[in-house]
C-alpha cells in the first residue's frame, strides 16, 4: 500500500515539475537572464591583482621598423598606419596596413594593403607584400584600399580583409574586399569583394561597406562583419545630411570552408523575428568574436534612443548580438555598455568597441568612453565581460529562444533538483529503508 502511495506522489511530483516546465516556456521575456554583465566600478578581478605591476617586471624588446628599411633600404616614403596583427601555429607574425607610399601598384595618391611577416626561426622580417593589388603584375586598383584586418587559420593560411573605394561592376561605393594567403603554395590570392555580388547579382548594395572585421572559427569558417550605408527594409541608409535620419546598420557574411563559398549578407543590427526599422539610428565600427562552439559574438556602436537615452552622437551605446550555432539564428540587439542592475546610468557616447574570448568561453568588450564619474569627465577605456551561467546549458535543453530565457536558470534548479529527489527515493526503496520486507 505505501509502495503504491509513493509511487502516486512520483508521479504527482513529475507532473507538477514538468507542468511548471510549460508554463515556465511558454511565458514571454524580456530579460537575458543568462548572461552576466560586470561593468564600470563593479568589475572586480578575483585572485590577481595588476595594481602594483611595475615596468620593470616586464621584458620590452627595443622598436623595429617593418614597414621600411628592408635591408637597410629606405623606400617608403610617406604614411603607413592602421596596422593589424596575427600569429599563426608556429608563433611566425603576420602584420597588414595601410600604405600611401608609391610603387609599382602607383602613385602616393592612393592607399593600399601592404603586408610583412617575422618568421620565428631565422628572427628576421620580409619585405613588405602588396595584397590590394597587383594580382599576377597587373595594376587594377586605382583608389585607397583602407582599414585592413587579419586572422589565421589551422593551416596556416592567412585571410585579410579591407575596405575599398575602387570603382568596378559593384559601382563607385566602397566595399570590402578580401585576398587569401595560401600557406602550402605559398602565393596570394585576387581580391575579391564579399559585400555584393551575391549570386552573381551586382550592385545591391548601393553605398558604402566600411569598418569590417573578421574571425575564424574552428572549422576555419570566415565570419566577417562591417557598418553598411546602403537603404534597405531596414531604412532609409545613411548620406551624412541627417544624424536624426540617416541609418547604418551591421552587415555580416560567413564563408564556408567545406563549400568554398560565401553567404549573402544579412542585416544583424536589425529586423530581429522580422521586425524591421525599430534601429531607426546609425550602428557602426563592428567587432566579432567566435567561441569553439561556434557562437558568434559581435559588438557594435549604437546611436539609436532607447530606454538606455536619447541616442545620438553624444549618447550613445555598445550593444551586442549572438549567433547561437546550436539555435542556427541570431539575438536581438543589447545593450551592454548600460543598464547594471536595471540601473541606467550611462550618459556619454562610445567608440572603438573590441571583442575577443577565452578558452572558458567567456566573452570580453572594451571600449572607449567619455561619460564622468568618480574616474574624472575625461575619456575612460570601459570593460564588460560576459559569461554564460555553468547551469544554463542544462536548461537551454528545454528552452525554444535562447535570448529569452528567462526561467530557465529556474527550471535549471527544478530539473536537477527533481533527478536528485527521484533517484534517493530509488535508491531508498532498493535498500529497503522506505519499505521494510515482512518477515
Amino acid at each position: 500500500m505505501k509502495r503504491k502511495l509513493i509511487i502516486k506522489l512520483l508521479l504527482l511530483f513529475n507532473l507538477i515539475i514538468f507542468g511548471g516546465l510549460i508554463l515556465l516556456l511558454t511565458v514571454p521575456s524580456y530579460k537575458t537572464s543568462s548572461i552576466d554583465f560586470n561593468i564600470g566600478s563593479k568589475t572586480r578581478f578575483i585572485g590577481s591583482s595588476f595594481s602594483d605591476l611595475k615596468s620593470s617586471y616586464l621584458i620590452f624588446t627595443n622598436i623595429t621598423v617593418i614597414s621600411d628599411m628592408y635591408e637597410g633600404v629606405e623606400w617608403n616614403n610617406d604614411t603607413s598606419d592602421n596596422p593589424d596583427i596575427a600569429v599563426d601555429n608556429s608563433g611566425n607574425l603576420h602584420v597588414v596596413w595601410q600604405d600611401y607610399s608609391p610603387g609599382e601598384w602607383g602613385g602616393g595618391s592612393e592607399c593600399e594593403i601592404l603586408y610583412a611577416n617575422y618568421t620565428s626561426a631565422t628572427g628576421k622580417w620580409s619585405n613588405v607584400t602588396v595584397v590590394s593589388d597587383m594580382y599576377q603584375g597587373v595594376e587594377w586598383n586605382t583608389d585607397d584600399s583602407s582599414d585592413a584586418r587579419i586572422v589565421v587559420d589551422s593551416s596556416d593560411n592567412l585571410h585579410v580583409i579591407w575596405e575599398d573605394h575602387t570603382d568596378g561592376i559593384w559601382g563607385t561605393d566602397k566595399e570590402i574586399m578580401y585576398a587569401n594567403y595560401t600557406s602550402a603554395t605559398g602565393k596570394w590570392s585576387n581580391a575579391s569583394v564579399v559585400s555584393d555580388g551575391y549570386g552573381g547579382v551586382w550592385d545591391w548594395n548601393i553605398n558604402n561597406s566600411v569598418d569590417a572585421a573578421i574571425a575564424v572559427d574552428d572549422n576555419d569558417n570566415l565570419h566577417v562583419v562591417w557598418e553598411d550605408y546602403s537603404p534597405g527594409v531596414w531604412g532609409p541608409g545613411y548620406d551624412g545630411s541627417d544624424l536624426n535620419l540617416d541609418d547604418k546598420e551591421i552587415m555580416y557574411v560567413k564563408y564556408n570552408a567545406l563549400t568554398g563559398q560565401w553567404s549573402n549578407a544579412s542585416v544583424i543590427s536589425d529586423g530581429y523575428g522580422g521586425v524591421w526599422g525599430w534601429n531607426t539610428n546609425i550602428s557602426a565600427d563592428p567587432d566579432i568574436a567566435v567561441n569553439n562552439k561556434g557562437d558568434i559574438y559581435v559588438v557594435w556602436e549604437e546611436y539609436t534612443p532607447g530606454v538606455w537615452g536619447s541616442g545620438g552622437g553624444d549618447h550613445d551605446e555598445i550593444m551586442l548580438a549572438i549567433y547561437s550555432s546550436t539555435k542556427g539564428k541570431w539575438s536581438n540587439a543589447s545593450v551592454i555598455s548600460d543598464g547594471y542592475g536595471g540601473v541606467w546610468w550611462h550618459n556619454g557616447s562610445v567608440d572603438d568597441p573590441r571583442i575577443a574570448v577565452d578558452g572558458a568561453d567567456n566573452f570580453h568588450v572594451v571600449w572607449g568612453d567619455d561619460t564622468p564619474g568618480d574616474w574624472g569627465s575625461d575619456d575612460e577605456i570601459m570593460y564588460v565581460k560576459i559569461s554564460i551561467a555553468p547551469l544554463i546549458p542544462f536548461g537551454l535543453l528545454f528552452a525554444k529562444d535562447e535570448e529569452n530565457l528567462s526561467g530557465v536558470i529556474i527550471i535549471t534548479i527544478i530539473g536537477i533538483a527533481s533527478v536528485v529527489a527521484i533517484a534517493i527515493i530509488i535508491i531508498l526503496i532498493k535498500k529497503d529503508v522506505i519499505f521494510k520486507r515482512k518477515k
